[in-house]
């Protein structure tokens, strides 16, 4: 079946993010008057959004059978916001821009599904990475005079992360939080603070038990070069031993082994350097173990 060109130019009209209130419309029945201008709107559609215009439509008030209602001390752009938000054929959504004045405008015409559609966009908007974390403080302040549950919960989770220099940045904001929800905060605050010492104190634990095992394994490194140098020594100062047999007991230190090797014929001689640093690397190894078992 052809459509005529009346229902393709609805149909255009109909999916619009901007919507032309200014004219009657699709069998609108009402006019919503503000400032000096006029919104061709539909009672339907404004009485499954708020319980306000619901009660205004078919209760015992002059609004019930009016074909045009005032709206005092209303902004014309903020209402135009409101209806492309509200209306099933419109594109519009919640951004930076209007949900502020959104939510306005919902908490006095009882909107809940409005109220329910900023919050999603204020969580969203807190769990996205180009969001400070700090920030989180401003939005549950936001949340509470709102009433808005699940954002102050989510809120609270974030604000737990929160360092202290971050806390104080931000006192003005700290003193508008409510004091339910200033105890959460404290109080995963603290209990974030009590886990990371727990985990602090198991990974110190773990830290002695290895910092032990590597005294062990650099003890035995020590004693396994002093019987090397010893033997090395033996070795290289043969001559001398045959011809001088308390000259073993005069390379009593390991520090005079490793001399020792000075006075000797290539290729020992070459060893005395090497040596020496390898001995200064060892004591090293156990002067940096015993400054932090004191630690």
């Amino acid at each position: 079946m052809m459509q005529s060109d009346l229902e393709k130019d609805m149909e255009g009209e109909l999916t619009n993010d901007q919507l032309d209130f200014s004219q009657p419309w699709h069998f609108s029945d009402v006019v919503l008057k503000v400032e000096e201008e006029r919104f061709h709107v539909h009672r339907s559609i404004l009485a499954m959004w708020s319980p306000v215009f619901s009660r205004m439509f078919t209760s015992e008030f002059s609004e019930k059978t009016a074909a045009e209602v005032p709206l005092p001390e209303k902004n014309v752009s903020e209402i135009t916001e409101m209806l492309l938000v509200i209306y099933p054929t419109s594109a519009k959504e919640i951004d930076d821009k209007n949900c502020s004045f959104l939510l306005n405008l919902a908490r006095e015409y009882m909107m809940k599904k409005l109220t329910e559609k900023c919050e999603e966009f204020l969580m969203d908007k807190l769990s996205s990475q180009g969001y400070i974390s700090y920030q989180c403080l401003d939005l549950l302040v936001t949340a509470q005079s709102y009433n808005l549950e699940r954002l102050q919960e989510e809120c609270i989770i974030k604000a737990r992360e929160l360092n202290c220099w971050e806390l104080k940045e931000c006192d003005k904001t700290v003193d508008e939080i409510s004091s339910p929800n200033y105890r959460k905060l404290v109080d995963g605050i603290m209990q974030r603070m009590e886990n990371e010492i727990t985990l602090l104190r198991s990974k110190k634990s773990q830290a002695m038990l290895q910092l032990g095992n590597i005294e062990q394994f650099a003890s035995r490194a020590s004693e396994e070069f002093e019987e090397i140098v010893s033997l090395l020594m033996q070795v290289a100062t043969r001559d001398q031993l045959l011809g001088d047999p308390q000259y073993t007991r005069k390379l009593n230190s390991l520090d005079a082994k490793i001399n020792s090797m000075s006075y000797t014929k290539a290729p020992f001689a070459k060893f005395q350097y090497p040596l020496r640093d390898l001995k200064s690397e060892l004591e090293r190894i156990s002067n940096s173990i015993r400054f932090l078992k004191k630690e």
